[in-house]
C-alpha cells in the first residue's frame, strides 16, 4: 500500500514492509513466544524489542534498515502485546526472565539486542544480572529511568476509568491523534503516518490495563535504581537519545550517563522519542559502530 507524503515521496506502510517478515509462535517449558523473523541465513543476528502499548509490527522498519546490512532479524511481541499472551509479570527480573527465554525460544545468540523505550528497561535488567551473552552489542535506545510526567499523566488518566471504558477511551481517534502529534517531531512524512498506522493496527488486542501495569512497574520497581551492570558489560552498551524526545527528557539523559560512564553515548538531532520511526538508519548504524 502506498501513500504520497507532502514532500512528493513514496510512503511504504508498516504492513508492506512487514512482507519480508515471517511471524513464528513457539510454545516452549517457559511459556509462549511470538516474533517477526526475516534473513534467518544470515551469519549475523539482532533482537528487536518495542516498548509497552507497542508491538512487533513497530520495529519493521528498524529491521528492513539491518537486512540491508546483513542481518537476521528478530522481533517478538511483549507479554500481552501484539500475538503474544499476557503473563502476571510484577517485576523487571520477571520481565529480564522472558526476555532471555524468548531469545533461547528463537535458537539465536544476537550480536545485537536492541531494547525500545520501555524495553531498554528489560535489556538494561538484562545486562545488571548477566543475562546478556559476551559477544552481544546491547542498545538502549530512548530509555526511560525517569517517568515522564505525561506518560505519567496518561497512565493515570487512564486508569482512572473501569478496564473495557479505559481501553476505548486509549483508542479513540481523538486521544490517537493527541498523542501522534505528541510525539511525532520530524516533518519528513513517512514517520508520522508510520506511528498513526501502529496506533490504528493495535486497537483490536491493545489493552490498557496490562500497559498501565507494565508501564507502572518503572515506578514501583524502577530497573534503573539496581547496582548498574559491571565495566566490561558497560563497554558492550550504546545508548541513544533523540534531541526533541519528551519521554525520555535530558533528566533521562543525564540519569544514563552516571549510570553507565563506560557506556557510548549517541545524541540524534532531531527525532523524538519514536526513534525506530523517525531515526531507524541511525538505530541500524549504531550496531555497527564499535
Amino acid at each position: 500500500m502506498l501513500y504520497t507524503c507532502y514532500m512528493g515521496q513514496s510512503h511504504t506502510t508498516l504492513v508492506e514492509i512487514g512482507k519480508i517478515f515471517t511471524e513464528k509462535t513457539i510454545k516452549t517449558a517457559d511459556g509462549t513466544f511470538c516474533w517477526l523473523v526475516t534473513n534467518e541465513k544470515a551469519k549475523k543476528s539482532v533482537v528487536l524489542v518495542h516498548g509497552v502499548t507497542g508491538n512487533k509490527l513497530d520495529m519493521v522498519v528498524v529491521g528492513k534498515e539491518y537486512v540491508k546490512r546483513g542481518f537476521a532479524v528478530y522481533a517478538p511481541d511483549l507479554p500481552g502485546h501484539g500475538s503474544a499472551p499476557a503473563l502476571d509479570i510484577d517485576t523487571f527480573d520477571a520481565l529480564g526472565d522472558w526476555l532471555s527465554n524468548c531469545i533461547r525460544a528463537m535458537e539465536c545468540i544476537p550480536d545485537i539486542l536492541i531494547g525500545n523505550s520501555f524495553a531498554a528497561g528489560i535489556c538494561y535488567n538484562m545486562a545488571v544480572r548477566d543475562l546478556v551473552n559476551e559477544r552481544t552489542h546491547i542498545i538502549l535506545a530512548c530509555p526511560t529511568p525517569r517517568v515522564a510526567w505525561s506518560s505519567r499523566a496518561l497512565r493515570v488518566a487512564s486508569g482512572l476509568l473501569p478496564g473495557s471504558i479505559g481501553t476505548t477511551a486509549y483508542n479513540s481517534r481523538r486521544a490517537i491523534d493527541t498523542r501522534v502529534a505528541y510525539l511525532s517531531k520530524m516533518r519528513d512524512g513517512s514517520s508520522k503516518k508510520w506511528l498513526k498506522e501502529s496506533e490504528l493496527h493495535k486497537i483490536p488486542f491493545i489493552d490498557a490495563k496490562i500497559s498501565n501495569c507494565m508501564a507502572m512497574l518503572l515506578e514501583t520497581h524502577n530497573p534503573y535504581e539496581a547496582v548498574p551492570p559491571r565495566r566490561s558489560v558497560q563497554e558492550r552498551i550504546t545508548i541513544i537519545f533523540g534531541t526533541k524526545d519528551n519521554v525520555a527528557t535530558k533528566r533521562s539523559f543525564d540519569r544514563m550517563r552516571r549510570l553507565l560512564p563506560f557506556s557510548r553515548i549517541l545524541i540524534i538531532p532531531g527525532p523524538g522519542h519514536i526513534l525506530h520511526f523517525e531515526a531507524a538508519e541511525h538505530m541500524a548504524d549504531a550496531g555497527l559502530q564499535p
